[in-house]
């Protein structure tokens, strides 16, 4: 957000604001320690019991990490993970 700006007719041109704007641009990025996110999913699998391994080892080669594995009354394994969205293309084809 530029505050308190003015334009002079003599000092202000195009190229003195992007000047400005790219040593603004790197000094921000030099002292705010940037990091790139990306979106992450909350996974529920459900399936039966036999096959958890088979569904873990898919989940943690998609970069997923396993917050929960429960096994219910009825010999299904319940499995919650988070695991980034760009890797989670095609996951229910390759679950079947």
């Amino acid at each position: 957000v530029l505050r308190d700006g003015d334009y002079h007719a003599v000092d202000s041109s195009e190229m003195a604001f992007r000047t400005c704007m790219s040593i603004a641009l790197k000094n921000a990025v030099r002292t705010g320690a940037p990091a790139i996110l990306e979106p992450i999913m909350k996974v529920a699998v459900s399936a039966p019991s036999e096959f958890q391994g088979a569904v873990i080892g898919g989940i943690t080669r998609r970069l997923g990490v396993i917050v929960d594995s429960a096994i219910d009354d009825g010999g299904y394994v319940n499995i919650d993970a988070d695991v980034p969205l760009n890797a989670m293309f095609g996951y229910s084809t390759d679950l079947r």
